[in-house]
């Protein structure tokens, strides 16, 4: 891998991501929130480059996927589903806080994990999500604070949003959370898990993914194509 070509511009993608600034002279302090051993809720600093350096040690392989064919549209998919949210130079601005295995890292701050970017988005990602809706009525009730058209099945051109999913105030963003899979579930765990943890059949599961994962994948990329001009594969 080229270091100037590969290796630095990832480094770079994952540093917005994961709230570290990297660039010379930049402020490499993070304030972080954390519970003692009595539950009191304390502050403290720690330096970015750390953030960066644990989230990059925890799965190293995640320098080695391609920017464009991977990194960027699986960090898309968890910012238009509401796991994090970032403005538009791709900095997380907040982190979805109410999953545990998300959030039980080492230094008591939510990122979204690096094997999580490792997650196959159309294998996995897009067939999940979409079961998982179609699976929970009451999950639909909230689709609209967090998903994007262009996730949907039914989108081919259909490029209009649904709306903010940073808007609406904490009442509305818990109720979004409640829309959706942990996800540890989502991106982490195994057919087998997922479906338990859910209560789905893992058989209706798996033939729902074999049925729908190349429409899916076809109206993402073709949304995608549409949008930035990325070619579809």
């Amino acid at each position: 891998l080229s270091l100037e070509n590969n290796i630095i511009p990832k480094t770079e993608c994952l540093a917005k991501l994961w709230g570290a600034d990297i660039s010379a002279g930049a402020d490499l302090v993070l304030e972080t929130i954390r519970d003692d051993e009595n539950g009191c809720r304390l502050k403290s600093l720690l330096p970015k480059s750390n953030i960066l350096r644990s989230a990059l040690s925890e799965y190293p392989p995640v320098l080695t996927l391609s920017i464009e064919g991977n990194l960027l549209p699986t960090i898309d998919f968890y910012n238009r589903t509401g796991y994090v949210h970032l403005d538009q130079e791709g900095r997380a601005t907040s982190f979805l806080d109410d999953d545990e295995e998300n959030n039980s890292d080492r230094l008591g701050t939510s990122v979204i994990r690096a094997r999580y970017l490792a997650t196959s988005l159309f294998n996995r990602l897009l067939p999940r999500w979409h079961y998982y809706k179609t699976q929970r009525p009451d999950s639909s009730e909230y689709t609209s604070l967090v998903d994007d058209p262009l996730c949907s099945i039914d989108t081919v051109g259909n490029n209009e949003a649904n709306g903010d999913a940073t808007s609406g105030g904490n009442n509305c963003q818990n109720e979004a959370r409640a829309s959706r899979p942990p996800l540890h579930l989502l991106a982490g765990a195994s057919d087998a898990q997922f479906c338990a943890k859910c209560n789905f059949e893992l058989e209706s599961y798996e033939q729902y993914r074999q049925d729908e994962a190349g429409k899916l994948k076809f109206n993402w990329q073709f949304a995608e194509w549409v949008k930035t001009g990325r070619p579809m594969d």
